[in-house]
């Protein structure tokens, strides 16, 4: 059924950035087309066929980030574990998973309970630097989570000789 390709399959989060090609390659391509058709009646198929796709694709595998920008907090010993936790819980009047929002690099946070929580507006105030409707902002602390962003981006790429500038997506 897969004929001369062969495929590892990978797991990955639903969510995940991707360029335009890629999407003409699940659309068009015919590595795209066996691979569906040999894990279709597989359980999750869409989580495993994006992320094992671009991993078997040779024109496509280098471009592969294993770190979606994004803060997802899972607890453990919860009984439905398979959504994520609400990164705006209070306990007390403090946000319980502050500390471990901005201890990771993650551009993006998922998921709030509240829309436009005030939790957005605090970490943009002091974490990114971004300026919000409040009008707060700093410099400062943008610059040291794009540079920390940056960082962690780097420390990955280095293994594959590529360069992407990140900072470039968020002035």
């Amino acid at each position: 059924l897969l004929g001369k390709y062969s495929f590892a399959l990978y797991k990955a989060e639903a969510w995940m950035t991707v360029t335009r090609q890629f999407c003409e390659e699940v659309v068009h391509g015919m590595m795209a087309k066996r691979l569906l058709a040999g894990i279709s009646l597989m359980r999750s198929s869409p989580e495993h066929f994006f992320v094992s796709l671009i991993h078997a694709h040779p024109g496509f595998n280098q471009t592969l980030v294993p770190f979606g920008l994004t803060t997802v907090i899972w607890e453990k010993n919860v009984k439905n574990n398979q959504h994520p936790a609400d990164a705006d819980r209070m306990t007390n009047g403090s946000y319980v998973f502050f500390n471990q929002i901005i201890e990771n690099p993650g551009f993006f946070v998922r998921k709030f309970k509240v829309a436009n929580s005030p939790l957005m507006d605090r970490l943009d105030c002091e974490v990114s630097g971004i300026t919000r409707r409040n009008g707060c902002g700093n410099a400062l602390a943008k610059e040291s989570f794009l540079k920390s962003l940056q960082l962690k981006i780097d420390e990955y790429l280095e293994t594959r000789d590529q360069q992407i500038d990140f900072r470039s997506l968020f002035v």
